[in-house]
C-alpha cells in the first residue's frame, strides 16, 4: 500500500462496507485508507506519541483516535482536521 506508516502499526479500525480502514501507529499518525485503490487518502497529525486507538463512525464522516499521549482527536474525515480535543 502507498503511504504505510513509518514505523509498526499499532491499531487499525474495519469500516470495510465504505471501502474505508483506519489505522494508527508508533509513527503518531492516524491514517485513513481507501481498499478499492489500496492508497492512504489522508494522514491525520496531531498527537505526540503513539496512536493507540482510532474509530471509524458508522456514516463513515468522523474519525476518533486516542494515543499514549493522553489526548483523543474527533477528526472531520472530509475536511482532514480536528473538530475536538480531549
Amino acid at each position: 500500500f502507498e503511504g504505510a506508516h513509518n514505523l509498526n502499526l499499532s491499531f487499525y479500525a474495519d469500516k470495510r462496507s465504505d471501502n474505508i480502514i483506519a489505522s494508527g501507529s508508533f509513527d503518531t499518525n492516524a491514517k485513513i485508507w481507501d481498499l478499492r485503490i489500496k492508497n492512504c487518502i489522508h494522514t491525520l497529525k496531531n498527537h505526540n506519541k503513539k496512536v493507540s486507538a482510532v474509530c471509524i463512525s458508522p456514516d463513515s464522516r468522523f474519525l476518533v483516535s486516542g494515543g499514549e499521549d493522553g489526548m483523543a482527536f474527533a477528526w472531520d474525515i472530509k475536511m482532514c482536521r480536528p473538530i475536538f480535543q480531549y
